[in-house]
């Protein structure tokens, strides 16, 4: 019911519902409720209009089963029938429901209008001698192929709409496991290096004294003193762009009130000044996020050996709305940017 509502949104006003990337379109299907079509200019009955919109209801019992949509555009036919001739063929007027209703049923017609091919309008026309008691025989040219029901269609919406939800599952799952996934590493190569110091460290043969220690340093005649066994090397800075999509992340999981993933985005010395995920979740307010858009994007310049990533962004809360700006500083841990500390922030409510 909501594919054909956004099937019949787009017919009626030329252009889906909502707009945007792709993250932003998602989001809106969830959270925004469409313009009615005839906002848009549209130009369409309001029983149709009334129809598409209930078809788009984001709770889904709140949307008609198909028995219920096809009982509204019947009495609909019927009531456009009896409105006579003088009516039904209007210039330039989109059909209402009806015309749309009865579309499996023009096996019945008497001849087919020709219209513009791929542009124009749905026109259906009464005309001819019938006997009184019959049904008014019409004839209905489409811009478009007729859609009919059947199994092969309630199959092909089942899988589209399975594949959505596959597909929405996956991006939150990867968004809540790759913060996590990132530090398992940084901790298993800081473990693997430990095992490597104990291995490199000398050993003890049988009856040997033990090496003396001298101001703290072992004295070992096999120790050389020009050895390279030091201080491990640190992990190369990672690309700027990936210092960008940090930034984009934490907006991202707030606007879905994920506080797990975006305090896994953080840097552990600004996670120990804040002192824990709920202290996190309360300073920034998460779970009174709705929707994100940014209005500058991230964008990241190299200072040092940190990154200075500039951005401004639109934060939609239950209570109200706010415009946030500033520059993100990251550090490289262990071959991940990691959020330190927001700089020149400004937020103005909306």
């Amino acid at each position: 019911m909501y594919s054909l509502g956004a099937t019949l949104y787009h017919a009626a006003v030329g252009e889906q519902p909502f707009s945007g990337n792709s993250i932003e379109v998602a989001n809106q299907h969830i959270l925004k409720l469409p313009t009615p079509p005839r906002e848009r200019g549209a130009r369409i009955g309001e029983d149709f209009e009334a129809l598409i919109l209930d078809c788009l209801a984001k709770d889904p019992p709140e949307r008609p089963d198909a028995a219920r949509v096809r009982e509204r555009l019947l009495q609909d036919s019927a009531a456009v029938a009896q409105a006579g001739s003088a009516t039904a063929d209007r210039a330039g007027a989109f059909p209402s429901v009806a015309g749309i209703s009865r579309l499996t049923d023009a096996a019945k017609t008497t001849g087919r209008a020709a219209g513009p091919p791929g542009g124009g309008v749905l026109r259906w026309r009464t005309g001819g001698q019938r006997p009184a008691s019959s049904p008014p025989e019409r004839t209905i040219s489409l811009p478009t192929r007729t859609f009919r029901a059947g199994s092969r269609q309630r199959t092909t919406l089942a899988a589209v709409v399975i594949a959505l939800l596959v597909l929405l599952a996956g991006a939150g799952a990867w968004a809540l496991l790759g913060g996590d996934d990132q530090g398992g590493n940084t901790q298993n190569g800081d473990a693997g290096r430990q095992e490597q110091g104990k291995a490199a460290a000398p050993q003890q043969k049988k009856g040997e004294e033990p090496a003396k220690e001298t101001g703290g340093a072992a004295q070992n005649p096999s120790e050389g003193s020009g050895s390279s066994g030091g201080a491990p090397e640190e992990n190369p800075a990672p690309p700027l762009v990936n210092a960008e999509r940090t930034v984009y992340d934490l907006y991202y999981e707030m606007s879905f009130n994920r506080v797990g993933a975006t305090w896994a985005l953080l840097s552990p010395r600004l996670q120990n000044e804040i002192g824990s995920p709920q202290q996190w979740e309360e300073q920034q307010d998460i779970y009174t996020f709705t929707f994100m858009k940014f209005t500058a994007y991230p964008v990241a310049s190299a200072a040092g050996d940190t990154a200075e990533v500039a951005f401004e962004v639109r934060l939609d809360h239950t209570w109200g709305s706010e415009s946030l700006s500033g520059t993100w500083v990251c550090v490289n841990e262990g071959g991940v940017w990691k959020l330190d500390r927001l700089e020149n922030e400004r937020r103005v409510q909306m």
